[in-house]
């Protein structure tokens, strides 16, 4: 045949031939032979060749509609559901271990899409969008903006049809109850105009509440008002007061349309027509910006005009070093609801459920595989009568799509009520984003993963199925066992892949796992036993004096101390071990030396303490004295460093003496009069012994501080003495978070501990599905073997000799699976890694421990099966022969 035929006309004809059917496949043959010789002649040439190539496929897809409309397909589908039924065991095994994956990966989807994906029920919700300022160059990805611009965003009409700001705050509510601490956001103008939230009851802000000359109001949260005020809908209008200060309640907001989650009263900000000193700065980045976008304008659109606009700001001389490159991003509203990090961390999520959903369909396609082998004979009874490729394949794959079906409604509703279950170990800053919930969109999803599942598991046993020979494999048992090696050499390829894939699982289940121990078994320090810790805010309207706040810090103490169970008290402005307080860092140089670029800065966190802290906790200066009473408001500046920040700043020599400053904060000198060790003041921390700064409290009055209170015996038993001494001393006060130092670590630790139980979830249905697939290959090849046992036996092999023959397989995939796994888990741990830094980390005993149990399971799934075989009677197994 002379020309060359083209090589899309090639597939076009390959497609033609695996879609009509077998009978008339010779004759087609024949015919584009003949066809293609005529044409590459030079007759007609290659648009010719092109319209018969199409004739043939769209002929091809005919006659495969035509036994359509017979009800081929049907009938197939048909039988396929019987089969499945008269084999209860292989589909139960089969239908459970795709609903396991496909169950991981609904569970994931339902928390990723009500933490990312789920609209707000608020009017246009996809045109509201947050805006955040940026800085790459100093790492920051979204962070707080400034007044000036929200004022720059605002004016660009063209893109935001209207815009406002808020700020939250904790505030002590008193009325209605004892006083308690809740979130309060303090709102601008248009606040709930912007989201057009629905009001439940009365009213939300106008233009006469945020004016200063009017009372102060306030709205309240549904379910705030329902839990403190039993749904009295006569609140509305009366006085509710917020750190002793009378707000005036006007409306009540249903808690779906509230923003930002977990707020329970909203008050105006009152600037009236002049924007406050303290606001004007654009250097003071404290708002959180919301707007609505014009309805011609998309997100992506109207986050690089944002960014553009924040850029000339940020680009003039009078602009300070720190703010040069600030930039600025629009992001929806509500993919922020779970906060910064959520999609990162569900990204995570979402690898470790893809690889069980890998690892279930790997499974599964092994147990499909030998149920087509075992289907041999009737593939080659429907080839031989005229069955082309296409329809095996399709009597195949109708098998792996009801089971993948019945797996996928098992699986959703296994992987629903198990995350249910999970999630009231969230933390309260998940479990407020939203409710799990089985929506369409969720439904939609599992569908997808369920067809997914179904081609995954099912389409290579198909093909490989498909390709039967009809002489060979209608000869008696020829055919069989040549087949049977093919299918035993892939499964085997498919478990070593699963193995691989479980070792990936569990190495990051186990980083996991242990950052979590390392986090519990924290060495603070300093004994954190017997510790007790609370939080008060002093209102401005009563404490609107230092010596008046200074006064009531003295007076705490004094009343704690006062009762026997309690050993000493103290303030300080950040309690360790991530127990809450105000956490402040700021950088520090030498006094008198130069400032960046020319010199070096040393970043601390900035704790203000009295001088009962260091008693309190029970640790002393290691180096110089700790704070007098002396050290007050007229005294020198004094400040006391931790062993690291000593290292750093002054590694050669004593740093007792010398003076250190903060920059562009306080930046005053301060002479460093003492060393104490390394304190573990962070929770969840990528840094656990930072550097520090400790001041005196009367040298830096704060109106919130944080108690620890040291007892004779249980913590907990002395709350009602503590809540009762302080109510003693101002009962409109209220103390937030009261409960031990490591009741309060462990509530910092439940996002970690979710997240950890996650992935430990994953890497346990990772090992199970694995020791399946190896017990399924293991006792499917000693079937295979039970006439070669048998003539061993028979010929006087041992029980132990025939155990280990068996095992040998079975190490040999475990060695392989494991070694490739190990190369997988390493890369993947390091990702892990630097995703979760200083707390997954990547340990060399974890990778040996965890290699070590998958190689022990692999052996232990193996031995059922090679006892088993010991017990092969060689008669019965010879008597055929």
């Amino acid at each position: 045949m002379s020309g060359r035929v083209p090589f899309g006309v090639r597939w076009l004809l390959a497609f033609a031939a695996i879609v009509v059917p077998a009978h008339r496949r010779s004759l087609w043959r024949r015919q584009w032979v003949a066809e293609i010789e005529h044409r590459c002649r030079g007759q007609e040439g290659g648009p010719g060749l092109v319209k018969f190539a199409w004739g043939s496929v769209t002929h091809a897809m005919y006659l495969r509609r035509e036994e359509m409309r017979m009800g081929g397909y049907l009938a197939d589908l048909r039988h396929s559901a019987r089969a499945l039924v008269r084999r209860p065991g292989f589909s139960a095994l089969t239908v459970a271990t795709l609903a396991i994956g496909i169950g991981a990966a609904t569970a994931i989807f339902s928390l990723a899409e009500m933490m990312l994906l789920r609209p707000l029920p608020l009017e246009n919700a996809d045109r509201l969008v947050r805006i955040y300022s940026t800085n790459a160059s100093r790492g920051f990805d979204r962070f707080s903006v400034s007044y000036p611009d929200y004022a720059d965003f605002a004016a660009r009409t063209d893109l935001l049809e209207t815009s406002t700001f808020y700020a939250a705050q904790n505030r002590d509510v008193s009325g209605g109850g004892e006083p308690e601490r809740v979130q309060a956001i303090s709102v601008y103008e248009r606040f709930f105009q912007t989201l057009a939230s629905p009001v439940y009851l009365g009213r939300v802000f106008g233009t006469d509440d945020h004016d200063p000359r009017n009372e102060l109001t306030a709205v309240l949260a549904e379910s705030f008002w329902a839990r403190r005020f039993g749904r009295d809908s006569t609140l509305v209008g009366r006085t509710l007061r917020l750190d002793g200060v009378p707000h005036t309640v006007i409306g009540i907001v249903g808690d779906e349309y509230l923003w930002p989650g977990g707020a329970q009263v909203w008050v105006p900000l009152q600037w009236g027509g002049s924007v406050p000193e303290y606001a004007a700065a654009r250097s003071n980045h404290t708002w959180q910006v919301i707007g609505r976008l014009q309805p011609d304008i998309g997100v992506r659109a109207a986050s690089s005009q944002i960014h553009a606009v924040a850029r000339a700001a940020y680009s003039g001389d009078d602009i300070h070093e720190q703010e040069l490159g600030t930039g600025a991003i629009a992001v929806p509203l509500g993919a922020s609801a779970g906060g910064e990090e959520t999609g990162a961390i569900l990204g995570l999520l979402g690898a470790a459920v893809f690889l069980v959903l890998l690892i279930a369909c790997m499974n599964a396609s092994g147990l499909l595989l030998t149920r087509a082998w075992s289907r041999t004979r009737e593939l080659s009874v429907r080839s031989a009568l005229g069955a082309g490729r296409f329809s095996l394949v399709w009597i195949l794959m109708a098998e792996s799509a009801l089971l993948a079906i019945l797996g996928g409604g098992v699986g959703v509703l296994v992987g629903y009520f198990g995350l249910q279950r999970l999630f009231q170990m969230a933390p309260p800053q998940v479990r407020r984003v939203g409710e799990i919930e089985l929506n369409t969109t969720v439904l939609l999803v599992a569908l997808g993963t369920t067809l997914l599942a179904a081609l995954m598991a099912g389409l290579i046993p198909a093909l490989r199925a498909s390709r039967t020979s009809v002489a060979e494999s209608l000869k008696e048992g020829a055919g069989h066992a040549g087949q049977s090696r093919q299918g035993t050499r892939l499964r085997q390829g498919l478990v070593v892949a699963q193995l691989a894939l479980s070792l990936v699982l569990l190495v990051g289940a186990g980083l996991t796992v242990r950052g979590l121990e390392r986090q519990i078994a924290v060495d603070p320090g300093f004994e954190a036993s017997n510790l007790l810790s609370f939080t008060v805010r002093l209102p401005g309207a009563t404490y609107s004096e230092e010596a008046l706040v200074e006064a009531y810090y003295a007076e705490a103490i004094t009343r704690l101390e006062r009762h026997p169970g309690i050993l000493a008290a103290t303030s300080t402005s950040r309690l360790p071990l991530g127990a809450g307080g105000f956490g402040l860092f700021r950088s520090f140089i030498f006094d008198g030396a130069p400032p960046p670029p020319e010199g070096v800065e040393y970043p601390a966190a900035w704790v203000e303490i009295d001088q009962r802290y260091l008693e309190t906790i029970g640790v002393g200066p290691t180096e110089g004295r700790g704070f007098t009473a002396a050290d007050d408001g007229d005294a020198p500046l004094v400040a006391i460093v931790n062993e690291r920040l000593a290292r750093q700043m002054s590694p050669d020599e004593s740093i007792i003496g010398k003076q250190i400053r903060s920059l562009y904060d306080e930046n005053l000198p301060r002479t460093v009069v003492g060393v104490v060790p390394d304190l573990q003041f962070n929770g969840i921390s990528r840094e656990r012994r930072t550097p520090l700064v400790l001041v005196p409290r009367s040298q830096g009055v704060r109106a919130s501080m944080a108690f620890l209170v040291r007892t004779a015996g249980d913590p907990n038993e002395m709350i009602p003495v503590v809540r009762q001494a302080m109510s003693e001393l101002d009962s409109n006060i209220a103390l937030d978070a009261l409960q031990s130092l490591r009741d309060a670590h462990q509530a910092d630790l439940a996002g970690f501990r979710f997240l950890t139980t996650l992935f430990a979830t994953f890497g346990a249905l990772a090992l199970a599905l694995a020791v399946s697939g190896v017990y399924g290959l293991v006792s499917y090849s000693v079937s295979q073997r039970t006439r070669e046992i048998g003539l061993r036996m028979a010929m006087g092999a041992t029980a132990g000799a025939v155990r280990a023959s068996v095992l040998r397989e079975s190490t040999i995939l475990a060695a392989v699976g494991v070694g490739v796994g190990l190369m997988l888990a390493y890369g993947g741990s390091k990702l892990l890694a630097a995703g979760m830094q200083g707390i997954a980390v990547l340990e060399v005993s974890t990778l040996a421990a965890v290699a070590l149990l998958l190689a022990a399971a692999v052996l232990l799934a193996s031995w059922l099966p090679a006892t088993r075989a010991t017990r092969v009677d060689p008669v019965d197994a010879l008597r055929s022969d």
